[in-house]
């Protein structure tokens, strides 16, 4: 893998020679040594916020801020009753807020380590089925209409593809896609029709792809 070449303007047998692939695909051993080189296929998100900082998020909020001057201004006034009956009012909501917040995180994390996107790679010649995060480059995949794409991929054969890249670039028709075409390296993302893109979903055609 040491071809620094766009991927974009290298031919089909380049691109597999770059990754040490080939159109049967890497061994089981060899993905996952490769999974352990290069880590899980999956884009770094931040980490989720702590109780603390959900809490304190409660209270940046404008409405929130003339309530707290408020506040300090029945203090400064001593009408000290009023001063508690803002300080209560403002617990309560944002004891209310971090809850209903902290409930939804951790119910999204829950869902997130539930549901999995599994793809079809080739590995010695045998279709497997595969946890998008397990996928490594060399990988050889097959893609469909309704297909979501999970990672980039160099096409090696297409028929009939059109891809909705949408997410990308913001054009509301689908893209035609051709495995053959070799690019210059200036191509623009939007022009790269021998690639498809993380994210982005096929509606239309099939083809295999490293």
């Amino acid at each position: 893998m040491t071809d620094v070449r766009p991927w974009h303007s290298l031919d089909v047998t380049e691109a597999l020679q770059s990754l040490d692939s080939s159109r049967e695909g890497i061994s089981t051993v060899e993905a996952q040594v490769r999974l352990q080189r290069f880590g899980p296929n999956v884009i770094p998100e931040p980490r989720p916020k702590r109780l603390v900082a959900i809490y304190l998020d409660q209270f940046k909020n404008a409405f929130i801020y003339l309530l707290l001057i408020a506040a300090m201004v029945s203090v400064l006034l001593l009408e000290y009753g009023d001063a508690i009956f803002i300080a209560i009012a403002l617990q309560i909501n944002a004891i209310i807020g971090t809850v209903q917040e902290w409930q939804a995180q951790q119910k999204a994390l829950g869902l997130k380590h539930l549901v999995k996107s599994m793809v079809a790679a080739l590995r010695v010649g045998n279709w497997q089925m595969v946890d998008s995060h397990a996928l490594v480059p060399g990988d050889i995949l097959e893609v469909e209409a309704g297909t979501r794409i999970p990672a980039l991929l160099r096409l090696l054969e297409s028929e009939n593809l059109e891809i909705d890249e949408s997410l990308l670039t913001g054009e509301s028709t689908s893209v035609a896609k051709d495995a053959g075409a070799v690019l210059d390296p200036r191509t623009t993302l939007a022009d790269r029709s021998n690639m498809v893109h993380a994210g982005t979903t096929v509606l239309r055609g099939r083809a295999l792809a490293v």
